[in-house]
C-alpha cells in the first residue's frame, strides 16, 4: 500500500552558495511510502502520517547540507528506518534556485528499497 505526503514546505538553509547558507529559501518535499496492506482500522498497523511529518520537518529545518541530494538521502534512510515501511520516494525541490536563467524549481528524487 502506497501512502504519500505531498507539498510538505519548509524554510531552510541548504545550499552551496554562502547566501543560501545565510539567508535561506523554502523548500518543498514530498514523500511516498510502501507498507504491507493494513490489517484492521488501528492506527498502530500502519504509519503514522503525522509521525513522518515531524520526522521530515525535523531533518529539513533542523540541520543543513550542502546538497539537496544529501538532504533527500537523509530523509529517506530515516523513514526507511520504521520498521513498517518497506520503500521510500523522496522528492526534494528548491522553489527559488540560485540559478541565471527563468526556471520553475530545481529538485531531486531519492528512491530505496530495504
Amino acid at each position: 500500500m502506497k501512502v504519500f505526503l505531498k507539498g510538505m514546505e519548509f524554510f531552510a538553509y541548504h545550499g552551496v552558495n554562502k547566501e543560501e547558507k545565510i539567508l535561506g529559501q523554502r523548500f518543498k518535499v514530498d514523500v511516498e511510502f510502501y507498507v504491507d496492506e493494513v490489517k484492521g482500522d488501528n492506527i498502530d498497523n500502519t504509519v503514522s502520517y503525522s509521525y513522518v511529518y515531524k520526522l521530515v520537518r525535523e531533518i529539513v529545518e533542523g540541520k543543513n547540507f550542502n546538497l539537496m541530494e544529501s538532504l533527500a538521502k537523509e530523509i529517506g534512510n530515516e523513514i526507511l528506518a520504521i520498521d513498517k515501511v518497506k520503500e521510500v520516494l523522496v522528492k526534494v525541490i528548491k522553489v527559488s534556485p540560485p540559478i541565471d536563467g527563468i526556471l520553475e524549481e530545481a529538485g531531486v528524487e531519492y528512491r530505496k528499497k530495504k
